[in-house]
């Protein structure tokens, strides 16, 4: 059975190739998620690819322009741009968009500024617009002759149109950042196809939504870049429209691609899959498709073949370079390098017993690190007795059974006193805090009897509300909110989320919240059974892949599927940016 085409569907995929070879591979498997019935679904006439030679600036904006003609108000259009953008900022402040071929000397005339971008996207008559930029890579592009140049992400002149409405606007990375190039996909475009087959859909409901695209793609990219590149977005006031299909029009999620079931291979430096040419010194190659070696290459290996293209006559390093003729390549003490039409990575050796266990931290070229989720528990001796157990037993198996386990690491503390708290988060640098117990309420007296995370106390102090701890003799203290936000604050720089899965936490998590990005606590009492099911639904999400915020809707409807009626107990927070 054919699934019916996502028909609103346009999409223009660019990729530029030459000096980063690495954007037409990202490209074509972006395109090709679009075109499959069984994912996107967009019609095949309705995906635009450019790559390599045909991604130059006349095809762009060519295409663009196109685009524009073929599409109404009630079109989706989705734009990608994987290749250099910089802003020029002498002797003209200017930004450029470099295609296919650009010449530094001329780049009124072979790249596209952000004047012209911005007045093509103007022209597309639909407020269902995603652009996505994945720009400044490292490596390729050292200098412009005469000019003065910086990194940017996305073009200034194109911001304004992305003020309100639906539109919106994602680059790859912040200005000082690099954009990781990696095997089968950058870590960006891995994360956006990923996200596009339904792991960053928030609703099963065989949608993916382009605010919810933004959001996953911006958890997960930190993650696979060991936290050295963020994405940037602004979708405080878009619409979050409906951008695809995740399943070919099916509700259920399907299994992903053989691609993307194994995390990508991202560069450990700058420039690492990018480089095609390197360190020279008096070297000469000369005729059509002429290689020129010097120093050791052992351990190389090349493969010629008609219609091969090593980067255009692109040279990087220094040093006397003589090149003649087109597709030459001058280089100095190589290694391990591969030019041709096929090329096959060898299997990685396997990791002995010593090297591959839970507790393995050390990181190689394509290591991942995790993250580290504290899980604090405390149950005051004078306290309603919780399954705090049960709770912290139901993380670990979410976490342990996920497709993505080897990206968390579980830490457990119980019985937490406050120097307990304090010194887990300075032994173990969290990025996930996740306390289970009691919360408190102020009341007349005493603590609850139900089976209820509340722990009522008596004194003036109780109006903002905290989290119950143990003292030396095991019997509740408590810990107020701000002397908690207060601690919060001086790991600011480490922590991604606080999770108080506590009753009457609201509170505590609107002081928290001003100091780290996400905190979720509870608007009001929350019992036992919710409060478990709620850790199991969002844990469940975190270890697929979803992000927080997604994670955080999985919780409350775990809740909602077992017929207890707190499913809106839980309230997420986000600090403004």
């Amino acid at each position: 059975m054919v699934n019916d085409r996502f028909e609103q569907g346009h999409a223009c995929v660019i990729g530029i190739g030459g000096d980063l070879p690495n954007t037409v591979g990202d490209a074509k498997g972006l395109a090709k998620i679009l075109q499959d019935p069984e994912w996107c679904a967009y019609p095949q006439n309705q995906v635009d690819l450019l790559t390599g030679e045909e991604a130059t600036r006349a095809n762009i904006i060519t295409t663009l322009e196109t685009l524009a003609k073929t599409t109404n108000a009630e079109s989706t259009v989705l734009i990608y741009f994987s290749g250099h953008g910089y802003q020029l900022t002498k002797p003209i402040k200017s930004y450029y968009l470099l295609p296919h071929g650009y010449n530094p000397e001329d780049l009124s005339e072979t790249a596209v500024s952000g004047n012209e971008f911005t007045e093509l996207l103007r022209e597309i008559p639909t407020q269902k617009l995603l652009v996505v930029l994945d720009c400044c890579h490292a490596g390729g592009l050292n200098n412009l002759p005469g000019f003065q140049i910086v990194k940017a992400p996305l073009p200034p002149e194109a911001q304004k149109l992305f003020v309100k409405g639906g539109r919106i606007m994602i680059g790859s990375s912040r200005p000082d950042e690099l954009a990781y190039a990696g095997k089968p996909y950058s870590a960006f475009t891995y994360a956006l196809i990923k996200g596009l087959c339904g792991a960053g859909a928030i609703k099963q409901d065989g949608y993916i939504r382009a605010a919810d695209l933004a959001m996953y793609v911006s958890q997960v990219v930190p993650i696979l870049t060991d936290d050295k590149q963020h994405p940037v977005w602004d979708v405080e006031k878009a619409d979050n429209f409906i951008l695809a299909y995740y399943a070919g029009r099916q509700l259920q999620p399907k299994r992903l691609p053989q691609e993307l079931r194994e995390l990508p291979k991202v560069e450990s430096t700058s420039s690492e899959f990018n480089d095609q040419l390197v360190h020279n010194t008096d070297t000469v190659a000369s005729g059509d498709r002429a290689i020129a070696v010097g120093g050791n290459v052992s351990g190389s290996t090349f493969v010629t073949g008609d219609g091969t293209v090593i980067g255009s006559g692109n040279v990087v390093g220094s040093g006397n370079v003589v090149q003649q003729g087109k597709y030459n390549i001058n280089a100095y003490s190589v290694s391990d390098l591969h030019i041709g039409d096929t090329y096959t990575d060898q299997p990685s050796k396997p990791q002995s017993d010593s090297q591959s266990g839970q507790g393995n931290d050390a990181e190689g070229a394509n290591s991942v690190r995790r993250k580290t989720i504290l899980v604090l528990a405390a149950n005051p001796s004078d306290s309603t007795r919780l399954a705090l157990d049960q709770e912290v037993r139901e993380i670990e198996e979410g976490l342990r059974r996920s497709k993505h386990r080897d990206l968390f690491k579980v830490e457990q503390r119980w019985a937490v006193r406050t120097y307990d708290l304090r010194r887990a988060l300075l032994d173990l640098e969290p990025q996930i805090v996740h306390f289970c117990g009691h919360g408190t309420h102020h009341s007349a007296a005493g603590s609850t009897t139900d089976a209820s995370r509340k722990l009522s106390v008596v004194s003036e102090e109780a109006d903002e509300g905290g989290i119950v701890l143990e003292d030396e003799t095991g019997k509740a203290t408590l810990v107020k909110g701000q002397a908690l936000t207060n601690l919060f604050s001086l790991f600011k720089d480490q922590l991604d989320c606080v999770v108080l899965n506590s009753c009457y936490s609201e509170a505590q998590a609107e002081l928290i919240v001003q100091q780290i990005p996400i905190v979720i606590g509870m608007r009001r009492e929350i019992g036992d059974r919710a409060a478990i099911e709620f850790s199991r639904g969002f844990y469940d999400a975190l270890g697929a892949g979803r992000s927080i915020d997604a994670a955080f809707e999985f919780g409350c409807n775990a809740i909602d599927l077992q017929n207890i009626p707190e499913h809106l107990t839980p309230v997420i927070k986000r600090r403004d940016r």
